[in-house]
């Protein structure tokens, strides 16, 4: 069975390649998110992840811990 969902496929690899940069980017958004709340969320998703995604980029150890604080 393969995976259609190319945010997970993508997140999946780069976690697994680039543990530590993700774990650090998601302490980031943690630290923002205890600063931000509600607000810190939306800015997030629609001032980072959405232009990332649109941009069909790569995934990098930024994106995939959006991905995962997003979910």
């Amino acid at each position: 069975m393969v995976d259609d969902n190319a945010d997970l496929v993508g997140c999946y690899q780069t976690l697994m390649a680039r543990t530590d940069e993700v774990i650090a980017a998601l302490r980031e958004l943690a630290d923002g998110h205890h600063a931000g709340g509600t607000d810190f969320y939306y800015k997030v998703r629609d001032g980072r992840f959405n232009p990332m995604r649109a941009a069909r980029m790569a995934y990098t150890p930024e994106l995939a811990a959006i991905l995962i604080y997003l979910k």
